[in-house]
């Protein structure tokens, strides 16, 4: 795997953290369909530590009646809000296989970023599924097509698994302690309003500030594993960004 490769990679992996909602195909079709037409559902998610996709299905909605006889979806996610001409903007379709997940933490994960989903989570039609992602297809704009699907797609477990299992202590640390510091992370940073951020989750890559029902991502520049690299990589972000503030 050659450097730009994993670059690339890369990028689609921080596409996708920075989106909370996609288009998921099926094939299945439903209605006066037949059973391999494909289908397009408009889904939300969340990226677990590692980077996939992570969602909350009704086995009432037809994309997961789908999943039951064929397992592979295609999730496209859309980068292109801010672009005059959506066709200069960045996307990636996500491909893979989507399999039902009990995990906890990833329950929890997936409301802290979706919290509506609260009201019918527990619902017994409702289930938790993630994506074993297999490659992408990244379009950065105009013939900047790439197909990815060898390399480091997902962080492996020691990228991530300290920092997932810490994420709590970390967020209850930072949301009791060092407010000043989230408001500075969203104000100087993200260019964003509002004082009261408070951090909803985190992973190797970044981490999620909210303020009320507004969820925004900060990016790290680089995969922070330990914890203790953690820690001091906010501690140093707040110090930027009080440096900046203040000028």
């Amino acid at each position: 795997m050659d450097k730009n490769s994993q670059n690339l990679i890369n990028q689609a992996r921080k596409l996708i953290r920075n989106q909370k909602k996609g288009v998921l195909s099926t094939t299945g079709g439903g209605g006066n369909f037949d059973e391999g037409h494909p289908l397009g559902s408009l889904v939300t998610y969340v990226s677990a530590w590692d980077g996939s996709p992570v969602f909350l299905f009704s086995s009432l909605s037809q994309h997961t009646k789908n999943l039951v006889n064929d397992d592979r979806v295609c999730l496209l996610v859309d980068g292109t809000d801010n672009f005059i001409n959506p066709q200069e903007g960045p996307r990636v379709s996500v491909l893979g296989t989507v399999v039902p997940t009990n995990d906890e933490a990833l329950r929890q994960r997936f409301l802290s970023i979706h919290p509506e989903a609260s009201l019918y989570a527990d619902f017994g039609d409702f289930e938790f599924f993630i994506m074993d992602v297999l490659g992408y297809h990244l379009v950065g704009g105009f013939a900047q097509a790439n197909w990815l699907t060898n390399g480091e797609l997902v962080l492996s477990k020691s990228n991530w698994t300290e920092i997932a299992n810490s994420e709590n202590s970390i967020i209850d640390h930072m949301n009791s302690d060092h407010r000043e510091a989230l408001y500075l992370y969203a104000k100087v940073f993200l260019g964003k309003k509002g004082k009261n951020w408070s951090m909803a989750c985190i992973d190797p890559e970044g981490v999620y500030l909210c303020n009320g029902k507004k969820i925004s991502r900060l990016d790290f520049d680089t995969i922070i594993s330990s914890v203790d690299d953690y820690r001091r990589h906010l501690v140093k972000l707040a110090r930027t960004a009080r440096s900046k503030n203040d000028t």
